[in-house]
C-alpha cells in the first residue's frame, strides 16, 4: 500500500507547482541608420551663463556629430504600455512616485537654480513649480540648447505653468557631444539626482531640444526610450551610427524648409526612423498644435503606428534655423499632456 501513496503524494505535489514559465524571447531590434550626412562643425568651448531666454525664437550657427556608443540608464523605468485610451490612442499608465516625493527640497521655487552633477563637470538648471507640492509626482521636462547656448530653448514654464518640473541640460563645451558614452551617464546622473531630490512621475519623464539638444533628444530617445516617455524637436537631425533602439517612442516634431543650418532633410531622416521603430504608415492626417481652428495647418500625425505610440510632424516655410517658437512650446506641451 505504501508504494501506491508515495508516488501519488508525489504527483500531487508537483502538479500543484503548476507549469513553469518559458524564458520570453529578445524582440529583433531596428537596424541603426546610415549616418548623418548634414553634420554639424566641431564645437567651441563657452564659459558664460545667462538666465533664461524671453519667448523670441532662438537661433544656433554651430554643432557637432560624432558616432554614439551605446549605455545603460542608471534608472530603469518600465515602457509604458498599459490600457489604451480610446479618445487619444496614447498608453494610460500609473504615476510612479519618485523617491524625491514628500521630501522638503533645498531651493526656491518658481525660479532656475544651478546644480552641480555629483562626479562630473557637469552642471544642469532645476526648476520646480511655483506652487511645488512635495507630496505630487509632477512630469519632468529635460530640455537641451542649441550650441552656445546655456538654458532652455523654450518657455515651457509658460504653458506649463505648476504641472511640471523642468530641467535645463547644459553641454560641457558649446555643443552637446552626440555619443552615449558622453552624454549618457550625464543625462542618467541628472534624472537621478532630481527624481531623488524632488516629487517626479518616473512614469512621465520628457526631453526635448532646439538643434544641438534637438540632436541630444534623437539620441536620447533611441537609446533611453525605456525611461523616456515622448520626446520633442525642433531644428535638429540625427546622429549617425546611433545604437540599436530600445524601442518606440512618440514624436512630436517641427523643421522649417529654410533652415540652412540642420536642413530639412536631416530632420526628416530623423522623422522616419522614429516612424519605422513606432510601425507607421505613410498615410497622416491634419493635426493642430494649438487646437485652434484659425490656425493654419502644418502639421500632420501619422497613421498606423504603434498604439500609444504616436508621431507628429510640422513643416514652416521662411523661419531658419530658429527654435520654432511658438509652435514647438505649444506642440511639444500638447502633445505630452495626453500622456
Amino acid at each position: 500500500m505504501k508504494r501506491i501513496i508515495f508516488p501519488l503524494f508525489l504527483m500531487l505535489v508537483s502538479c500543484s507547482e503548476g507549469p513553469r514559465p518559458l524564458p520570453l524571447k529578445s524582440k529583433v531590434q531596428p537596424e541603426a541608420a546610415d549616418g548623418e550626412k548634414n553634420a554639424e562643425p566641431k564645437p567651441t568651448k563657452t564659459t558664460s551663463e545667462s538666465t533664461l531666454p524671453e519667448t523670441e525664437p532662438v537661433t544656433d550657427t554651430t554643432g557637432g556629430a560624432t558616432v554614439p556608443v551605446p549605455d545603460k540608464p542608471a534608472i530603469p523605468v518600465e515602457t509604458p504600455k498599459e490600457e489604451i485610451s480610446l479618445t487619444t490612442g496614447i498608453a494610460k499608465v500609473a504615476v510612479v512616485p519618485s523617491p524625491g516625493c514628500n521630501k522638503a527640497p533645498s531651493q526656491e521655487f518658481g525660479k532656475y537654480v544651478k546644480k552641480n552633477v555629483t562626479g562630473m563637470n557637469r552642471v544642469y538648471q532645476l526648476r520646480l513649480p511655483a506652487n511645488y507640492d512635495k507630496a505630487k509626482p509632477y512630469r519632468l521636462l529635460m530640455i537641451g540648447h542649441g550650441c552656445g547656448g546655456t538654458d532652455a530653448p523654450f518657455k515651457l514654464e509658460s504653458v506649463a505653468k505648476d504641472q511640471a518640473i523642468i530641467v535645463a541640460m547644459k553641454s560641457l563645451e558649446s555643443c552637446f557631444v552626440y555619443e552615449m558614452k558622453a552624454e549618457g551617464p550625464y543625462f542618467d546622473e541628472v534624472l537621478k539626482e532630481v527624481s531623488n531630490e524632488a516629487c517626479v512621475d518616473t512614469n512621465r519623464v520628457f526631453v526635448a531640444g532646439f538643434s544641438s539638444g534637438s540632436w541630444l533628444t534623437n539620441m536620447l530617445g533611441c537609446a533611453r526610450s525605456n525611461v523616456i516617455r515622448a520626446q520633442g524637436n525642433a531644428s535638429g537631425s540625427l546622429p549617425g551610427g546611433l545604437p540599436t533602439c530600445q524601442g518606440p517612442i512618440p514624436a512630436f516634431m517641427v523643421h522649417d524648409d529654410k533652415d540652412t543650418v540642420n536642413t530639412i532633410d536631416g530632420g526628416q531622416r530623423a522623422r522616419d526612423r522614429i516612424l519605422k521603430i513606432n510601425s507607421c504608415s505613410t498615410e497622416t492626417e491634419p493635426y493642430s498644435y494649438d487646437d485652434n481652428p484659425k490656425t493654419p495647418s502644418i502639421c500632420v500625425k501619422y497613421k498606423g503606428c504603434k498604439p500609444g505610440f504616436p508621431v507628429v510632424w510640422c513643416t514652416t516655410s521662411g523661419n531658419g534655423h530658429t527654435s520654432e517658437e511658438p509652435i514647438s512650446t505649444l506642440g511639444f506641451w500638447k502633445f505630452w499632456s495626453g500622456f
